[in-house]
Formats: structure tokens, sequence, C-alpha cells
């Protein structure tokens, strides 16, 4: 048995049992590359996504958000600035960092 399958054989779920909650994310369109890593809570509802390029390549992307969500530029330290257009440039092996806003 691969220890891959430990946590699914030998663990019960866990049942959510909240109201649903719906996600603003809703993926990466274009930029196979690319991939989205990880997320962490922010102040005021906002989010920050890290995405990144894990195969040598240049593209554009188009980040696709629920309505009623935007995305920012997130600068280095994590800083958040400005709205941008929800379609990226990325060069290879690139590590990108937006914020998820309400709008």
């Amino acid at each position: 048995m691969p220890a891959a399958l430990a946590d699914s054989l030998y663990t019960r779920p866990i049942e959510y049992r909240g109201r649903p909650i719906r996600s603003s994310f809703l993926g990466v369109e274009g930029g196979s590359s690319l991939v989205p890593s990880w997320a962490q809570p922010l102040d005021d509802g906002c989010w920050l996504l890290r995405l990144h390029e894990t195969l040598g390549r240049r593209g554009e992307a188009s980040i696709q958000l629920a309505p009623g969500y935007s995305l920012c530029a997130v600068g280095v330290g994590d800083t958040i600035g400005r709205k941008t257009s929800s379609r990226i440039v990325f060069k290879p092996y690139q590590v990108l960092s937006y914020a998820v806003r309400p709008s």
C-alpha cells in the first residue's frame, strides 16, 4: 500500500457543517505551466494568491475571478498595489503574487 494513500484510507474525513462558501478564484486560463501554489488570507476579506511558472516558459494567462472580485498587483514584501488587469504576463520560473479583493 503506498504511503500517499494513508490519509484517505486510515483517516475519517471531517464534514463541513457551516454555510456554503463560494470561491472567488475560478482558475487560470492559458499558461498551462503557471500553477497556483498557495493562498493566504489577508485583512478586509482580501487574500494573497501566489502563482509559480514551473516549466521555464514565457507567456500570458488570464486569472478567472468570480463576479464582485478584482485583482491587485502585489510588490516585494507583499505590499498591495493598485487594481490590475486579469490578463497577466509571466517569465520563466517566475513567482507571481496578486491580492484578490472584494470590489
